[in-house]
């Protein structure tokens, strides 16, 4: 008896499935895996940027502490790789904005399905309606069947322009002479000074 429940229970899955009203396993699965791997990337990029961060502050802290001491030289090798770790700042924070935005899409990917397969629903309840009753006026029928495509490809498009990477660009720093290196070092105001 157990089989025959399991079985008819696989085959109203399968069915289900099948219509789309159920997504199928391996759709979910996708879903978890990139879900978790983007998740993973977004802590990693996180941590990367707090590191960053913080090498940033030092890098400035030695520069200062060197230019006191008179190693003008060094002071400015500081500098140099204080502007490229803002840099490498810079396009890990991008890259975090641009991975926020891919889980923002894959979250709201279940909601543009359900509201698709509403309008696919209603479409399709519309032409079963219009089927079984005498139409009165032809072009009322054409007119709502009309909107109902105009909602299908609206929805399309947003989904589309939801799911769209941000082209978020490289930020271009110029490079400073060594006055107004001097000047961003004395205008530096450690924050853990007491």
């Amino acid at each position: 008896m157990n089989g025959c429940k399991e079985g008819i229970s696989s085959l109203w899955l399968n069915i289900m499935q099948g219509v789309g009203a159920i997504p199928n396993r391996s759709e979910r699965d996708a879903k978890l895996i990139a879900q978790d791997k983007i998740e993973t990337a977004l802590n990693n990029m996180k941590t990367r940027s707090l590191e960053l961060a913080n090498q940033t502050l030092a890098l400035a802290m030695s520069a200062k502490k060197a230019l006191q001491s008179g190693e003008k030289r060094n002071a400015h090798a500081y500098i140099i790789r204080r502007r490229r770790a803002i840099q490498q700042k810079d396009k890990v924070d991008n890259m975090i904005l641009s991975l926020e935005q891919q889980v923002d899409a894959i979250e709201n990917s279940e909601l543009n399905n359900a509201v698709l397969k509403a309008f696919k629903d209603s479409s399709t309840a519309f032409t079963s309606w219009h089927s079984k009753t005498p139409v009165k006026d032809a072009s009322e029928a054409d007119t709502i069947r009309q909107e109902l495509e105009d909602h299908l490809i609206t929805a399309q498009e947003i989904t589309d322009a939801a799911s769209a990477p941000l082209n978020l660009g490289n930020v271009d720093l110029s490079e400073l002479d060594d006055e107004e290196m001097l000047r961003e070092l004395d205008d530096f105001e450690p924050m853990n000074k007491t």
